[in-house]
């Protein structure tokens, strides 16, 4: 193949904000050359027209999942060198692919739900890949779009285009004898299950989801960074509630998750999240509440409670092995790989949220916080949910 204009930058410098590098020009390299690289895709631009990718220190292998649990989190730490392709020339390289009856199954998740743990226990799995949140349409969708101008370019066909082509790329990584585990990424996926549901016929779709408090404390105990950032986001809106700001639309959307149920940004307006337990709880019950609005228009989505898996691990494992077509004499090597912390090392692992000093929901707080359930059909706080399609 003639020689392409496929941008290759020296090392990168710490950035300055998702999905910004700082980096100078090294080389130009073929298409082929670029695609035996050990490469994972880290977003597509609609104004740039640009497909990105990086590699990372020592060439390690992006999809070992097990070492990468979180793919989009690995990328800006260890990538090494940023390679940019004309969006037209990667939508003509993957059209090139034959990935579409792979089998898929491919995990959504509402945070803190044992997602992590059902992406290793597929990563040791024999003849299956995983690729474990990867983010690559989300910069499109909110830094280059603002307001309603978010949610139409959502559902448009330029959307649907970038969707399956970075879909089909991720699927195109591995051999082809074997089947891959998506794990998704909590704060676009949603926004990917129309367009990509109907381009894939092998493609089973889980929810994994957990009863809500316990979701909230864990998340609130683990990922202690958002304490500022939740306040912060919370002051601003206080302030001025346009969506000007870059992070204020990053934030807000992501927690929302308009995609499938776009009244779930009318929360906002009624009762103002003032910190992180408050905005997980929008999250959470805009994610839920998305997945059975899917299930209602005839989506089939199977749902894995973490409850029952903490209860029974063999029992709920054989059952989604079931779902999926997996023999059950490799439950036993599932049970192995679940019985490992699946976040070890990671700042929000089990051993870390233990030490810290739990989250305490005030008074005030709590009122938000029922206001918040109320608005998706809840009547209190505390309740055993079980979804639809429950394995």
């Amino acid at each position: 193949m003639e020689k392409r204009s496929i941008w290759m930058s020296n090392e990168t410098f710490p950035q300055i904000s998702y999905f910004t590098f700082l980096s100078t020009h090294s080389e130009f390299i073929t298409l082929d050359n670029l695609m035996k690289l050990p490469i994972s895709l880290l977003c597509l631009s609609k104004k740039k027209r640009q497909a990105y990718f990086v590699d990372f220190i020592n060439h390690t292998d992006p999809y070992r999942v097990r070492k990468h649990s979180i793919l989009f989190r690995c990328q800006r730490k260890l990538a090494k060198h940023l390679y940019t392709l004309p969006l037209d020339l990667f939508y003509e390289y993957v059209s090139t692919l034959d990935v579409v009856n792979r089998r898929i199954v491919w995990l959504q998740h509402t945070a803190r739900c044992g997602s992590t743990l059902w992406a290793q226990v597929f990563g040791e799995l024999p003849g299956w890949s995983v690729v474990s949140e990867c983010q690559y349409i989300i910069h499109s969708l909110l830094n280059e779009h603002e307001g309603d101008n978010i949610i139409a370019f959502s559902k448009s066909a330029e959307f649907k285009r970038m969707a399956v082509a970075g879909f089909k790329f991720n699927m195109s990584r591995f051999p082809p004898d074997h089947s891959v585990f998506v794990k998704g990424a909590t704060l676009q996926d949603m926004s990917l299950l129309q367009p990509i549901r109907g381009s894939f016929p092998n493609l089973k779709i889980l929810l994994s989801y957990r009863n809500l408090l316990p979701s909230a404390y864990s998340h609130c105990n683990a990922l202690t960074v958002h304490r500022l950032n939740a306040q912060a986001i919370s002051a601003q809106m206080e302030r001025r509630r346009t969506l000007d700001d870059y992070y204020q639309r990053f934030w807000v959307y992501c927690h929302c998750q308009p995609w499938i149920y776009s009244k779930s940004l009318d929360t906002i307006d009624l009762v103002l999240p003032k910190n992180q337990f408050e905005w997980y709880l929008v999250m959470r019950c805009s994610i839920t509440h998305s997945i059975r609005a899917a299930q209602d228009r005839g989506i089939d989505i199977k749902c894995i409670k973490y409850d029952h898996m903490l209860k029974n691990p063999r029992e709920t494992i054989t059952a989604v092995f079931d779902y999926i077509g997996i023999d059950r004499c490799l439950v036993e090597c599932a049970l192995r790989s679940a019985s490992q912390d699946s976040q070890k090392g990671m700042s929000f692992s089990q051993d870390n949220s233990v030490k810290r000093k739990p989250w305490v929901v005030s008074a005030e707080s709590m009122k938000r916080c029922l206001k918040i359930v109320q608005f998706f059909g809840h009547s209190e706080l505390e309740f055993d949910m079980e979804m639809p399609s429950t394995l």
